[in-house]
């Protein structure tokens, strides 16, 4: 997307930031003139990753002409970054350019990028010639090393005089920006901020590289439904965007959220008095504030989709709303009901520029939190994909087998050459023969290794984790993708769908090649060569897959229904639950689905079967690496499922063969149930926590002490409201020399329901007692469980020696739930 004209201040910046002596020193004969470079969008700074640079390209002549920009760093003038544009004549016209990560300088502030303008006379680009060809045309631009970052999309006028502007002390705009620093100061990050002020974005994912937070504060984004949309991709990605409910219309968020955007807006109101506590506080422990001023406050009424983290005199202050990979976190209350203003006795701003940073409160201490948790490593790195894609590429060099059994001919051979020579009574012939035979032996080497290498055809290949979000119905594909050549040469890599793809650079130094963007979802590398073999990279890219994933509790157990869209050959299924279970899914050919109480799968197992095939086990490795490695279990109940990907997402002139492999990360969508009809459901998709003091908390289920813990186990929403018939306990309990016991809480006296003593090993406790079977209104289910002190023989207390504490801990796994109830009325 170009714009023929530009606004005030990206024009006055790209005239100061842009040398005027390479625009005075290109030829005058030519009516094209270049300037601008400098960087854009979400960063106004190039950092360690990817970025945009904003230009300009004035076409002084009457006839419309074909430009192409280059741009490169000085030192790596072999990587090139180019965009091809038309300018109309006497016209100007504005533009972007995507630009790779810069190389390590001493600067810390700047980077020089060199660049040219080229113009396409007779079907070739030509240099708009300079008067001094051999002088290397460079620029500084802006540059800060890499740290969590924030960008800030306001409505503010471009003007820096206006009263409204961000420059003016107290505007609207002012205080937007004064709100995310006060965030950035209760984190202890620097005060540096990226604030948007233009009118349009490049609409391409690396507009956005290198920033963690996006904060919207205002509307202008209706005006630019390109920019909405790449902002929707890059929440997907795993981006972060921080909404200002009382500054943003919520129908600005429609494009950028779809059916995600759940909520209502009830009202508008000043609040004067105010209480703001996480939902968990009880409000008589919440400070009261009061405001001679009112505090905006947006009232909203939620789906029960979103995780209200503050509340404000009841209405929900701060939620959050996963989106794909990523998340969006919105305010309702203005930044003073979040804040004081800093006093003379309070400590100085760690800020060296703005002295007056406000005082975070509690609140916003812990929603700061939310908005930069602490980096946490990705459960799947990319690379790890990649035992996989050499599988989906077929291609290996020859295997030992093959290698050894030459090394045997060879060995066999001298034996028997030294044989025949020493009875030819010639065994001087052996420097003759032998050197013979070496070569020999190094011809089948080389033969075997070239007749592996063109067995497989030229292929491009892709191995990808693929999250679903139905609500859009886009999907974020991050991988490996791969090109083999049997031969060495020149390939092309592009594409036409957007998305970015890093092929492994290693030998490639002194190879002047040039990564062309012509339109702002298509791109191409020209003059890139690559060895024979296989050259592989990280990619990602966000698409339409159609696929999705439906589901309903039955008699027994899930049953749902699986639509691959434009994927394949569904295998190897699982289903990781909010409970952090796993379960094994049964697969029909008509993409219907089951999986019930039997299908928990043993901790660090994935796959069922005794017997798997080399495929199954690098499938299993990538849900030991994926499932296993998260931090806490998911927000919904998700499908995971592999299956053939035949269109990948990049295009490789000259591949003859396309091939991937896709796992498909599905969150299920339920279905509406009918009222008397009989649910399941299984164990693995019932949560359950402690409850100490009225509050849910992570129960301590090993000690060697005596205990007694109420668990609180909560079914889940899609199955309410239910009518309980029978509930199964189910547990490993190794409890030696103690008794162990479960009783429900009643009517203020407890129900026992089970005691074992000396327990070693599964347990299984049916309870069918309807004293026992009775919900709290949110669907939670409360059970008590005891182990006593350790006892002797004779059934009485037996205290534990100091040296065998160890071995008279107790401990219980595998703890689980399974529900059989009846479906009421929703």
């Amino acid at each position: 997307m170009h714009h023929l004209r530009v606004s005030g201040i990206a024009f006055a910046l790209g005239l100061l930031m842009s040398a005027p002596e390479p625009a005075l020193a290109q030829d005058d004969r030519s009516p094209l003139r270049l300037d601008g470079l400098f960087p854009v969008g979400a960063r106004t700074s190039l950092t360690e990753t990817w970025g945009t640079l904003r230009f300009g390209v004035d076409n002084w002549g009457p006839t419309a002409r074909e430009a192409r920009v280059v741009a490169f760093y000085p030192d790596r003038p072999d990587v090139q970054y180019t965009r091809d544009v038309w300018v109309p004549g006497n016209s100007r016209l504005s533009s972007w350019l995507t630009i790779g990560p810069p190389p390590a300088q001493n600067f810390q502030l700047r980077r020089d990028i060199g660049y040219r303008l080229y113009e396409r006379v007779d079907g070739e680009f030509r240099p708009v010639a300079s008067r001094d060809p051999e002088r290397l045309v460079t620029r500084a631009v802006p540059y800060r090393p890499r740290e969590p970052s924030t960008a800030v999309y306001l409505d503010a006028p471009e003007d820096p005089d206006s009263p409204e502007s961000v420059s003016t002390k107290g505007s609207a705009a002012a205080q937007a920006v004064l709100f995310a620093r006060t965030f950035r100061h209760a984190r202890g990050l620097s005060e540096a901020v990226s604030v948007v002020l233009d009118r349009q974005l490049p609409p391409t994912i690396e507009a956005f590289d290198g920033i963690d937070q996006f904060v919207l504060a205002g509307n202008r984004l209706t005006a630019d439904p390109a920019a909405a949309r790449t902002l929707r991709h890059w929440v997907l990605q795993g981006g972060t965007l921080w909404v200002l409910l009382d500054r943003v219309d919520p129908a600005v968020l429609a494009p950028v959220l779809g059916e995600a955007l759940r909520f209502e807006v009830v009202g508008r109101t000043g609040v004067t008095d105010l209480r703001l506590r996480p939902p968990a506080e009880r409000l008589d422990q919440t400070d009261r504030r009061e405001f001679e001023q009112p505090v905006d406050l947006v009232r909203v009424q939620l789906s029960g989709s979103e995780t209200v983290l503050y509340e404000a005199n009841g209405w929900p202050a701060a939620f959050s709303q996963p989106v794909g990979r990523g998340r969006v976190v919105f305010t309702t209350l203005d930044g003073r009901g979040w804040y004081r203003p800093r006093g003379p006795r309070d400590p100085a701003s760690r800020f060296t520029e703005i002295r007056d940073v406000p005082v975070s409160l509690d609140a916003l201490d812990g929603l700061a939190v939310h908005l930069y948790p602490d980096p946490q490593p990705e459960p799947l790195r990319t690379e790890e994909l990649a035992p996989l894609l050499t599988a989906e590429i077929g291609y290996e060099i020859a295997g030992r087998g093959t290698a050894s059994a030459i090394l045997a001919a060879f060995v066999l051979g001298v034996l028997a050459l030294g044989l025949w020579l020493r009875r030819s009574r010639a065994p001087e012939r052996i420097g003759l023969f032998g050197p013979l035979l070496a070569l020999v032996t190094a011809g089948v080497f080389v033969a075997a290794g070239v007749a592996s290498r063109r067995a497989v055809p030229p292929t491009a290949a892709s191995v990808a984790l693929v999250e679903v979000t139905p609500e859009s119905g886009e999907s974020s594909w991050r991988g490996m993708f791969a090109v083999y050549s049997p031969e060495s040469g020149g390939i092309q890599v592009g594409t036409d769908r957007g998305g970015s793809v890093e092929l492994d650079s290693t030998g490639l130094d002194g190879q002047t090649r040039q990564r062309v963007q012509t339109d702002f979802d298509a791109w191409h590398w020209e003059n890139l060569a690559f060895p024979a073999g296989v050259r592989a990279g990280p990619f990602r890219s966000t698409n339409r897959t159609g696929a999705g994933a439906t589901g309903r509790f039955g008699p027994s157990g899930l049953d749902g229904k699986l639509a691959l869209g434009t994927l394949k050959n569904p295998a190897d299924a699982v289903l990781f639950t909010r409970a952090g279970a796993a379960l094994t899914v049964r697969l029909e050919p008509d993409g219907s689905f089951r999986t019930t109480s039997n299908d928990v799968l043993p901790a660090d197992q994935y796959l069922s079967g005794s017997v798997l095939t080399d495929r199954q086990q690098r499938r299993q490795d990538v849900y030991r690496k994926l499932l296993a490695r998260q931090n806490s279990a998911p927000l919904h109940d998700r499908l995971y499922v592999w299956a053939d990907a035949d269109d990948v997402p990049f295009t490789v002139d000259g591949a003859k063969r396309t091939v991937g492999s896709a796992l498909l990360s599905l969150p299920i969508e339920f279905a509406p149930r009918r009222g008397g009809e009989l649910v399941t459901i299984p164990h693995g998709f019932v949560t359950h926590a402690a409850m100490i003091d009225g509050r849910p908390r992570r129960p301590m289920l090993e000690h060697s002490e005596s205990a007694q813990v109420q668990l609180r186990f909560q079914l889940p929403p899609s199955a309410l409201p239910l009518a309980l018939e029978r509930v199964v306990l189910i547990a490993r309990v190794h409890a030696p020399a103690r008794k162990f016991s479960v009783a429900a809480p009643g009517d203020g006296k407890p129900v026992p329901l089970f005691d074992a003593t000396d327990s070693n090993g599964p347990v299984r406790i049916e309870i069918t007692d309807p004293r026992a079977l009775r919900l709290d209104p949110a669907g939670g289910l409360l059970l008590d469980l005891a182990v006593s002190e350790r006892l002797g023989p004779d059934g009485r207390p037996n205290p534990i020696r100091t040296t065998d504490i160890e071995q008279a801990r107790w401990h219980i796994e595998g703890l689980g739930l399974e529900i059989v109830g009846r479906a009421g009325n929703p």
